[in-house]
């Protein structure tokens, strides 16, 4: 497929994810790939799965790019450990980087950086009610203290951002949603069981 064609990364996903289906522990995005264990034992044997499969398909991996075997990696923006999920600090450093914005594009720019880390930030939706507010159809560009103040707010929660759990069935699990009209974030603690 030629390069420029709109949908050639969701038929790139597509047929990558069918290539991957049915392997344990291996997730991609486009072409960022990561396959994982709970210890290295298992994490070999996936892999050695992961690999044959790449084989089979003629696949070729870029070794400047790879990393195996690793505690620690750098996955979508975000760094993923034996000790959770947190934000990449270069990624913060970028956002918090920026300068106030002056327009309604540079509006846009920083509430879509800021999104993305959405999962990290607590009634995010509601702190940034002031900036959503400027994405308004025909709404006037004028930056106030009210808008300062929501982007030192998000600033600050970027700076501070927990590191997430990731996911264990047995323990106790946070469901986040966006349930109202103006978007504020609901919060609702949850066991979960299995069976």
């Amino acid at each position: 497929m030629p390069f420029g064609i709109s949908p050639a990364p969701e038929n790139f996903q597509k047929k990558i994810s069918r290539i991957l289906n049915g392997l344990p522990a291996v997730q991609n995005h486009t072409d960022d790939w990561i396959c994982w264990g709970s210890n290295v034992k298992e994490h070999d044997k996936r892999l050695r799965k992961y690999l044959k499969r790449l084989a089979e398909i003629k696949a070729t991996l870029n070794l400047d790019k790879c990393e195996f075997g690793v505690l620690k990696v750098k996955f979508l923006g975000h760094i993923i450990s034996e000790e959770g999920i947190q934000i990449d600090e270069h990624r913060v450093k970028a956002i918090t980087s920026l300068p106030y914005p002056t327009d309604v594009p540079e509006v846009r720019i920083f509430v879509g950086l800021v999104m993305y880390l959405g999962q990290f930030l607590p009634n995010l939706s509601t702190t940034m009610k002031p900036l959503y507010d400027l994405l308004k159809r025909d709404t006037e560009f004028h930056w106030s203290e009210n808008h300062k103040s929501a982007h030192s707010k998000v600033i600050k929660q970027l700076t501070s951002a927990p590191i997430l759990a990731i996911f264990d069935l047995p323990k106790q699990t946070v469901v986040s949603s966006d349930a109202s009209s103006s978007g504020t974030r609901g919060r609702a603690k949850t066991k979960t069981k299995c069976g």
